[in-house]
């Protein structure tokens, strides 16, 4: 399972870097609406098995996603969406904490709203408010961080995983494994500064934050995955499971990273 696993984050991988360095315009913008609703699809079926539902919750997303859009082309800022974001994201920690067996189906449907209408904003902004290729590269160093914290919590929390994270949640989840991811994941975050010519402290403050939101979206979706009975969000990916198994933990950094970057002028 493991080197399936590693073959696919590696394929996974360069057709990220492809997409975000090479692709033009066009093909990029399509990837990642696909991926976009791909991803929706996923979560759809964590939120209702009735066809009908399902696709007017795809449309809910989609709708959530182009209509700040097209405000914005108004004058409205869309980093308010994302703002309102990190205040979604604070209340899934206390449904995490607090209540992680009371998902009601309304809760169901705004939780994954939630998720991923501000994702999506968040990669729209970094493509399309900032020029090639910085936002392209900003958006892999947010990846980065996510994928190293991920990694680091696999391996830490294997060898040296004692105290459960949330047993309620997803049980194999360790403290041990999220220090060990964050510290890998704050070396990346450095060198991607160095890279891109960052403020080094800002940067790993801004990494803190990322690792933090990413651990609260991968149990997000565990919790999620336990209410609806399911242990993988999907089948696309070998070793992994489905796509939002892979970006569970980037879709809640994403708008904390993009609201960071502009508190600490790193936008431009």
């Amino acid at each position: 399972m493991l080197a399936t696993r590693i073959k696919t984050s590696l394929l996974l991988v360069i057709c990220i870097v492809a997409m975000v360095w090479w692709a033009p315009v066009l093909l990029r913008a399509g990837f990642f609406v696909l991926l976009g609703l791909w991803a929706a699809l996923e979560w759809s079926r964590l939120v209702s098995l009735v066809l009908p539902k399902r696709v007017a919750f795809i449309a809910l997303v989609t709708a959530g996603v182009v209509a700040p859009i097209l405000a914005a082309s108004m004058g409205f800022a869309l980093l308010l969406w994302l703002q309102a974001a990190v205040l979604f994201w604070l209340w899934m920690v206390w449904l995490i904490v607090v209540t992680p067996t009371d998902l009601s189906a309304g809760v169901k449907w705004l939780g994954g709203l939630g998720v991923l209408i501000p994702a999506g904003l968040s990669v729209y902004l970094l493509l399309a408010d900032l020029p090639a290729p910085r936002g392209g590269l900003l958006l892999l160093l947010v990846w980065a961080m996510v994928a190293a914290a991920d990694v680091g919590a696999y391996f830490a929390g294997r060898a040296f995983g004692r105290h459960k994270l949330a047993p309620r949640v997803s049980p194999g989840k360790t403290w041990e494994g999220v220090i060990g991811g964050a510290l890998f994941a704050l070396a990346v975050a450095q060198v991607g500064a160095l890279l891109l010519a960052l403020p080094l402290v800002a940067t790993a403050l801004l990494a803190a934050v990322v690792i933090a939101a990413s651990v609260v979206g991968d149990l997000t979706e565990s919790l999620f995955k336990r209410h609806a009975g399911v242990k993988d969000s999907g089948h696309f990916l070998p070793g992994h499971g489905g796509i939002l198994d892979r970006i569970d933990g980037l879709v809640a950094a994403l708008p904390f990273y993009v609201v960071g970057l502009h508190l600490w002028s790193m936008w431009h």
